[in-house]
């Protein structure tokens, strides 16, 4: 969603990632040694498959694609939110009464609307219509928080603006606070 897309130096790290992580529906947490952590969260799988989605489409090799897609099945079954959106890891992973789930920016984007945005993606590049409703309910999901602070969850209100028809729009620069413009008429 508006970032440069990976060239030919993606796939071979690609390429030996899904081989130790499968199957999809078994995503694990691996550590920098390679050992099993445990069971993949929201953001894994959502980050996963956007990269996978963006290495297909700068490859052009549909194998990408399709393990992008097994990934967002996946995360559907594992994380979705009957009323919309997504919760941010598994019920059986949670020792807490309430599972958390969030569509606010923090230092990344936020897991679910990101899948959202891969839902949507995948429903124009295979042509399968039966992802774009699941990425609306995403976005209608966390209506409220789109409606309350549109600054805070920037990539969810992207994927709504995509579903609305309308183009992404890059941010316009923004003086720091304080900074008197050219504008303002200061000096």
């Amino acid at each position: 969603m508006g970032r440069p897309r990976p060239g030919g130096a993606g796939r071979a790290p690609a390429g030996a990632a899904p081989r130790p992580l499968r199957p999809a529906p078994a995503l694990r947490r691996l550590s920098a040694a390679g050992t099993p952590r445990g069971a993949a969260v929201l953001a894994d799988h959502a980050f996963l498959a956007e990269g996978l989605l963006d290495l297909a489409e700068a490859t052009g090799e549909v194998r990408w694609r399709d393990e992008s897609a097994a990934l967002a099945e996946a995360a559907l079954r594992r994380f979705a939110d009957p009323a919309g959106g997504f919760f941010e890891s598994e019920a059986a992973d949670e020792p807490l009464p309430a599972r958390p789930r969030s569509a606010y920016d923090g230092q990344r984007p936020a897991s679910g609307a990101v899948l959202a945005g891969v839902l949507l993606r995948l429903a124009q590049v295979t042509g399968q219509p039966q992802w774009r409703p699941l990425a609306r309910s995403t976005v209608e999901g966390f209506l409220g928080d789109l409606q309350r602070a549109p600054r805070g969850v920037e990539t969810l209100a992207a994927v709504a603006g995509e579903l609305l028809g309308r183009a992404p729009q890059a941010a316009a620069p923004q003086a720091p606070a304080g900074a008197a413009s050219a504008s303002s008429g200061a000096v």
